[in-house]
């Protein structure tokens, strides 16, 4: 349910981190151009189709979501939903010259655009990640350019509007960014990212007592590897798991993290080899002896999904299904309501295009679950999911439609 973005894309203006060379599902959006005349028609398409699909048996249908303009590209990152009325998805569009905060709220059946904050409109800003325990209270994490260094963003919601929240940084003349987020209460969230040791990329994480937030100390592999966190999970303030990857000199390997109530620790996580890229991106956990991690590995050719199952005291890989072994699979999110489900989003390949991939756990195994595209001849991509219940979960992300990027949202 804490969100997650593409690979291998850079976007507008920059390359987005984390800045770990290889095809990892990690927050990155195609470059944010303007769109072109025409696209509001297919726009208007998918609203009338989502409105359609709003009542209809357990499948994935597509649901109408707003965007900022037809001549702006905008793209969701993160989902998170308390209830079947009251969901909030975060990422971000391109006004043109630079990168700004996009928020949709769902309120009852329909999605609309909620106001966020920027650090200002000349500048690069985007959120990634989004945690909410009620229609009340939400947390969405991010980054905004100082004009020098990127640095972290943190935007509360307190029911009726979005307002900047203070967070720190390793320091103002280096690189922070924030990927995942997740809220236990009002009281209690954390989140977790990267920032630059002026060498090379180290975990971040930050903690919230209710009233600021503060930095807390996370480990690495070393602190002359590369290391990140996409990903963060809390079933209690005595229980998270973030997960990530890090980079062992020569492939990325998969890193996971727990908080005691009190500090974080690394532990072990499985790889398909050291000799293959492995990172995971999302993380959704249900009780400190169950959760989920979702990303990929690369065989050698192509990416394909990678899962791995926490049972409480270790990781261990779970076989999860790929549209092909020949093109590339992927997978962003993940998030669970029980041991006995969960749900996967990422993308997949039709050999000219990036489709839609959602697949199921049923408490022994992983399936592809049918999910629809605006055309197979469109990227179509998935990044957050959020699940309140086994008959409902909504999964957000964008398409692309032939000249650039708009909003896609998914209902199961």
């Amino acid at each position: 349910m804490e969100r997650c973005l593409l690979v291998g894309f850079a976007r507008a203006g920059r390359s987005f981190a984390p800045r770990i060379e290889g095809a990892v599902f990690v927050r990155r959006l195609r470059p944010l151009r303007a769109l072109a005349a025409g696209s509001a028609a297919v726009v208007a398409a998918l609203i009338l189709g989502g409105a359609a699909a709003e009542a209809g048996s357990l499948q994935w249908k597509l649901v109408g979501s707003p965007n900022t303009s037809s001549t702006q590209s905008d793209g969701l990152i993160s989902m998170s939903c308390v209830s079947t009325s009251f969901c909030m998805s975060v990422g971000y569009y391109n006004n043109g010259t630079v990168d700004q905060t996009l928020i949709a709220k769902r309120n009852g059946s329909s999605w609309s655009r909620a106001s966020s904050y920027d650090s200002s409109t000349t500048q690069n800003n985007s959120l990634n990640g989004v945690s909410c325990v009620s229609s009340s209270f939400c947390m969405a994490v991010g980054d905004y350019f100082n004009g020098t260094n990127f640095q972290t963003l943190i935007e509360k919601w307190n029911g009726g509007i979005w307002s900047p929240v203070g967070s720190p940084n390793s320091s103002s003349t280096q690189d922070n960014f924030l990927y995942g987020v997740s809220c236990k209460s009002t009281s209690f969230c954390m989140a977790g990212g990267e920032y630059s040791n002026g060498t090379n990329y180290q975990t971040l994480i930050e903690k919230w007592s209710g009233s600021a937030w503060s930095q807390v100390g996370s480990p690495n592999s070393s602190s002359t590897q590369d290391n990140f966190l996409g990903g963060v999970s809390c079933v209690s303030t005595s229980f998270c798991i973030a997960a990530g990857g890090y980079k062992n000199g020569t492939n990325l390997q998969t890193l996971t993290e727990r908080w005691s109530g009190s500090s974080w620790s690394l532990v072990s996580s499985p790889n398909t080899s050291s000799t293959q890229l492995n990172a995971l991106d999302g993380v959704s956990c249900v009780s400190s002896s169950f959760c989920m991690a979702a990303g990929n590995y690369s065989n050698g050719s192509n990416d394909q999904t990678l899962i791995e199952k926490w049972n409480g005291s270790s990781w261990k890989l779970v076989t999860s299904p790929n549209s092909s072994t020949t093109l590339n699979n992927d997978l962003g999110g993940v998030s669970c309501v029980s041991t006995g489900f969960c749900m996967a989003t990422g993308r997949g390949r039709n050999a000219t295009n990036d489709q839609t991939l959602i697949e199921k756990w049923n408490g022994s195994s992983w399936k592809v679950v049918s999910s629809p595209n605006t055309s197979s001849t469109q990227d179509n991509d998935l990044f957050g999911v959020s699940c309140v219940s086994t008959s409902f979960c909504m999964a957000s992300g964008y398409y692309f439609n032939g000249t650039d990027l708009q909003t896609l949202i998914e209902k199961w």
